[in-house]
Parts: structure tokens; sequence; C-alpha cells
């Protein structure tokens, strides 16, 4: 009787692990540098997650706090990829010649190439829809 429940236990922790994913709680974070614009030579430890973004896209539309992201298709279309929420606590920062320049919301605009990150748990929907914890903007 012990085994069914050992098996049945073990077949849900599968299940929700597949169809979840797996959200590891001790996040290891890799570097990359950060450039100050206004001093070249203050150079800090920029601390994002080893995980690819979450969404890469170029910025459609700006609505207050939301992005909409989109991707080119090959018949000249655009598809709206998600839609990306900033807080308070967003990281932005811009991709530049030698590392990461930190900036603004109102730094964005319309058609740059833009890298999203968000830890935690996530809605599986499409399109994405998804509260930014890091942007990276990279000119297009």
């Amino acid at each position: 009787m012990e085994s069914k429940w050992l098996v049945g236990g073990c077949s849900l922790l599968i299940l929700f692990v597949i169809f979840i994913g797996w959200i590891d709680p001790v996040e290891k974070l890799a570097s990359l540098r950060l450039v100050s614009s206004a001093d070249q030579s203050n150079i800090k430890e920029l601390p994002i997650s080893e995980q690819p973004p979450l969404l890469t896209g170029r910025i459609a539309d700006i609505k207050s706090d939301q992005l909409t992201v989109v991707e080119d298709q090959e018949n000249g279309r655009t598809e709206v990829i998600g839609y990306v929420n900033i807080t308070n606590e967003t990281k932005i920062f811009r991709k530049v010649q030698n590392g990461y320049e930190k900036i603004t919301q109102e730094d964005i605009q319309t058609g740059l190439k833009v890298h999203v990150w968000q830890d935690g748990p996530r809605i599986m929907i499409y399109p994405a829809q998804l509260t930014a914890d890091q942007l990276v903007i990279e000119e297009s």
C-alpha cells in the first residue's frame, strides 16, 4: 500500500516539474560589467541569472508601465510575443560597447531590441505576460 502512495507522489512531482518548471531556490548569479555613462572607469558587477532571457524581441509599443514586445516574421509581418510590466524594482540597462549602462524607464523607446528576465513563477500563456526583474536594451 505504501509503495502505491510513493509511486503516486513521485508521479505527481514529475508532472508538476514538467508543467510548471523547476525553480531553483538558490539562483546562481553571473556577473556582467556595468559601465556608468558619466565615468567610464566606474565598472561595477551586474548580477543576472545564468539562465537565458525569457523573452527577446523588439519593443513595438509602450503604454505607461507596460511594453509590447514583438518578433519580426520572415513574411514582413510582426507577431506579439509578450507584454512586459515594469515596476520600480525592475533593473534596466543598455548594452554599450564595453559593458552595460544603467538607464531609466524614460530612456526606453519603441523599435529597440529588448531582453527580459523574470525570476520566480510565471503563467505559461502565449503571448507571455511578465513582470520584468531585469531588462537589457540594445540598439537595433
